[in-house]
């Protein structure tokens, strides 16, 4: 949760209040100035003073100077941000206690969290080629709540599934549950009886 304000000053210093559950990004001219934790902080003068107060019971870091402030001071960003972004033929998982909290299935996308709104948990997990989600973390995937991060396969008992991805066969699915990664791509498992003819 963010709120923002643009100040024209007369060239007089500011004093501005930080809570506990609060952050303040402080820019001057579209550069960035500082972003501080709890307490109280005085800030300097300039023609034009921008404020971004942030609350990091929402974990999610959401600005308009995202990238400024990753470009301009990384050593801020390294510092109060941890960043949720995958690399090719991964899949990056964030936790915290326990709970999966936020995902990324490609480059594309990323997740920036407010590191002290943890602390957080990475998981880098390999990207098959069935896209299948290990067992370890079937439990996570089931009680995420929010976006799609995986979906699911059921396969009756007494029967398996004939898996395959973007209409290429990639192999047989035994009876259970199966999660698979949300990739975007078509993912179909048709389901066979033992013994029996194919079914849905």
């Amino acid at each position: 949760m963010m709120s923002t304000t643009v100040w024209n000053s007369l060239g007089l210093a500011a004093r501005e209040t930080v809570l506990t559950n609060q952050r303040l990004l402080v820019l001057n001219k579209g550069r960035i100035v500082g972003l501080f934790g709890p307490g109280a902080h005085r800030l300097p003068t300039g023609a034009k003073v921008e404020l971004e107060r942030h609350n990091i019971t929402d974990p999610l870091f959401v600005s308009d100077y995202e990238r400024v402030l990753m470009q301009q001071r990384p050593d801020l960003a390294a510092e109060h941000l941890t960043v949720v972004q995958a690399e090719p033929g991964e899949v990056v998982l964030a936790f915290r206690d326990g709970a999966l909290a936020e995902a990324s299935l490609n480059p594309e996308h990323r997740a920036v969290l407010w590191s002290d709104a943890g602390p957080w948990q990475i998981m880098r997990v390999p990207l098959t080629e069935t896209r299948m989600a290990p067992k370890s973390v079937h439990t996570a995937l089931a009680t995420k709540t929010g976006s799609l991060v995986a979906s699911v396969i059921d396969i009756p008992h007494g029967s398996v599934g004939l898996l395959s991805i973007s209409a290429a066969y990639k192999g047989v699915l035994q009876s259970g549950r199966h999660f698979f990664w949300d990739t975007g791509e078509p993912i179909v498992a048709m389901k066979l009886t033992c013994g029996g003819s194919p079914g849905t």
